[in-house]
């Protein structure tokens, strides 16, 4: 997927990505359509990004989600095509 969207980029273009970090796999109730993980590793990711090319990687809390008193965080990762 990283060299996919490597590759649909233009020399100089950028890539955001916005996801959970992994957790237990409680986030989304059992059953729910269309979810097939349980959140991204932010170190997998980033080097994944990296291999695929891109440069100026960088992975930041983007925010905290409350649910059922728990706290989820959601990771903002950024990424450039070298020009």
């Amino acid at each position: 997927l990283c060299r996919t969207l490597f590759e649909h980029l233009t020399p100089g273009g950028g890539v955001a990505l916005a996801d959970l970090d992994v957790e237990a796999g409680d986030f989304h109730p059992p059953g729910t359509e269309g979810v097939f993980h349980h959140g991204f590793d932010r170190a997998r990711l980033s080097e994944q990004l990296r291999q695929a090319g891109f440069d100026d990687v960088a992975i930041e809390t983007a925010c905290e989600v409350h649910k059922d008193e728990r706290r989820y965080t959601i990771f903002l990762a950024t990424a450039r095509r070298p020009a």
